[in-house]
């Protein structure tokens, strides 16, 4: 029997250059195949743990109106929420807390510490009325937590919780940007830009705005039963007003109610 030379042995074990770039080739496929599916199966998780999220919140504003009658919104939000006059003439009106920061001239939209350009969030959900006091959910979440912040200069950290119960916990947000709650109390989705909340300061049964989700679902005033309502921006972080809820940006957006 004749035996191979080491150099022939190696010419039969060895790749040629088309077999490379066939198992090259295959391998991309696949990739490409992989990893729209990673991306997307990323998207479902965070987009799960805003749903969980956003129904824990509601159960914690739910159990604070059940312990002090009340929902827990600072005295200028309720104040600013009493003095909307209505298109029927009665006074008094739900309060959106939205994505601007207290204080500022005009209202503007917030990214963590730094403001943003309209390209990122298309429209601010504003309660109606620049001039109205405005501010993201911060107040909502210290009252909710218990906080050592509070969105008051006069008030105390126990003045809206005088039990000092701790309704809701999540997690501590890495920075001003990230999502969970940041040194200033204000409550970021999964993808970073903070829960929209409107809670029934009218004490009617039902959350109604008046402007995002009323022009989204094109009527004059959308409702949602209970005393609160929740939404965040979704993966693409932006809402377009110009198109309705179902369109491909909007489609996004994900709620509590739905």
């Amino acid at each position: 029997m004749k035996n191979k030379t080491p150099e022939q042995h190696r010419n039969a074990v060895a790749f040629t250059l088309i077999e490379l770039l066939v198992v090259i080739a295959i391998i991309g496929i696949l990739a490409g195949m992989l990893l729209p599916a990673i991306a997307r199966a990323k998207v479902a998780a965070k987009e799960k743990v805003a749903q969980v999220e956003m129904a824990n919140l509601n159960a914690a504003i739910s159990a604070y109106y059940n312990e002090y009658s009340i929902l827990p919104a600072s005295t200028a939000a309720a104040a600013a929420a009493g003095a909307v006059k209505n298109m029927d003439g009665t006074v008094g009106s739900d309060f959106t807390f939205g994505t601007v920061v207290k204080g500022t001239s005009p209202p503007s939209p917030i990214e963590g510490t730094n403001l943003v350009t309209t390209s990122v969030i298309q429209q601010s959900p504003l309660t109606p009325g620049e001039n109205q006091y405005q501010n993201v959910n911060s107040e909502v979440m210290a009252i909710l937590t218990d906080a050592a912040y509070y969105p008051e200069n006069s008030v105390t950290r126990h003045t809206y919780n005088s039990k000092q119960i701790i309704e809701f916990n999540a997690r501590a947000a890495a920075d001003a940007n990230s999502p969970g709650i940041d040194g200033n109390c204000i409550f970021r989705d999964p993808w970073g830009l903070p829960y929209i909340i409107t809670l029934d300061m009218n004490y009617d049964g039902k959350c109604t705005d008046t402007r995002t989700w009323s022009v989204l679902m094109n009527t004059n005033s959308f409702s949602v039963s209970g005393s609160s309502m929740i939404w965040s921006f979704g993966s693409l972080r932006k809402v377009d007003l110009t198109t309705p809820y179902n369109s491909p940006i909007n489609k996004h957006i994900l709620t509590s109610w739905k």
